[in-house]
């Protein structure tokens, strides 16, 4: 749970009556010796990534710490390990050998070293999950490689100074594999606003930076237009048609919307299509909405993650204020939108 400490497991055999099995509180266990946490700080969830397998799930908290968690048995779950430094979100290969760590940095106009994060640092850090795959009884995390970025002027990333490194997702295209890395700060009136990119994981020891994908609104020089509209803009989560082929990205930037992107090239990604729901003046905005997804009847925001159906050709979505959407493409997208399997 956001903002909280446990970990709750469910039984969906039936979707519409899912079943509480486990509850886990993180909280309860040993917090690292080392780093600038106390165990009088304890631990607040954030987000939580899943290897393929189902065996291991990592739970982050932004600003705290990390813990590795054993979903072998579902009713009696165990953290493994807690460790730092803290990250945002995360994501693993296939093989489940590779954690992707986003390390989200407050303010960050830090350089970095190389191959090491320093305090505060933005970037995304390669861990090898070997050991806990292995089951070894006492396993490491050891760093295999590091990107750092700042958002200083001028020489920085083009971003405001409270934006951080968000999402990390591994995909592969042509048989090379890469990483999708998000940034976000989720308020208003903090322009210039985050945007993402492409990483070449080609040398995973040293990843690097292959393209920015920055839409207009996220563009530096248009900051005196969009800080007047009272919307965020900054992006978000991710999708894919084929993570395992992909050529074609998708991405939620809260009041920007959907966007669609061919990366046939991830070197090159064009935007090929987008969609902005209309809110539902129904639906009550919740606290702060202004500041995070949505507005009330003003605009609404997209920023969970994108499910592809390859099958139907079909796009699954959620608004803040608009709730689950089905999309499709039209024929404006363009002969290189992905196509219903068979069609």
């Amino acid at each position: 749970q956001s903002g909280w400490p446990t970990l709750e497991i469910y039984d969906a055999s039936d979707c519409r009556k899912p079943v509480l099995r486990s509850t886990l509180q993180i909280t309860n266990n040993p917090l690292p010796s080392t780093g600038p946490v106390s165990a009088t700080n304890g631990y607040t969830g954030h987000a939580m990534c899943l290897s393929d397998d189902g065996m291991f799930a990592v739970a982050t908290s932004t600003a705290q710490l990390n813990a590795v968690i054993d979903l072998r048995d579902l009713d009696n779950p165990k953290v493994l390990k807690t460790f730092m430094p803290a990250a945002h979100d995360c994501g693993f290969n296939p093989a489940g050998d590779r954690l992707y760590l986003a390390l989200f940095g407050f303010a960050s106009y830090g350089l970095g070293t190389v191959g090491l994060p320093s305090p505060g640092q933005n970037g995304l850090m390669v861990t090898d999950f070997s050991d806990y795959q292995n089951h070894v009884s006492e396993p490491t995390l050891p760093v295999v490689g590091f990107l750092g970025w700042n958002n200083a002027p001028i020489l920085g990333e083009g971003q405001a100074p409270t934006a951080g490194s968000h999402t990390a997702r591994w995909f592969r295209s042509k048989g090379h594999d890469y990483l999708f890395s998000g940034d976000e700060w989720p308020t208003i009136g903090q322009c210039p606003w985050a945007h993402s990119r492409i990483l070449d994981l080609g040398d995973e020891t040293r990843p690097v930076k292959l393209a920015d994908i920055r839409l207009a609104v996220q563009d530096p020089a248009n900051c005196l237009v969009s800080t007047g509209d009272l919307v965020n803009y900054s992006s978000h989560y991710v999708g894919f048609d084929n993570r395992d082929d992909a050529t074609t990205l998708f991405t939620t930037n809260f009041g920007a919307g959907l966007r669609v992107w061919d990366i046939h090239d991830p070197s090159q990604p064009k935007e090929i299509a987008y969609w902005h729901p209309a809110p539902n003046p129904d639906t009550a905005p919740a606290a702060g909405g202004a500041l995070l997804s949505s507005s009330g009847a003003l605009w609404d925001g997209i920023t969970d993650y994108v499910r592809y159906r390859p099958e139907t050709g079909q796009i699954w979505v959620v608004g803040a204020s608009a709730g689950f959407q089905i999309l499709e493409f039209t024929d404006s997208a363009g002969p290189t939108a992905p196509r219903p399997i068979g069609r």
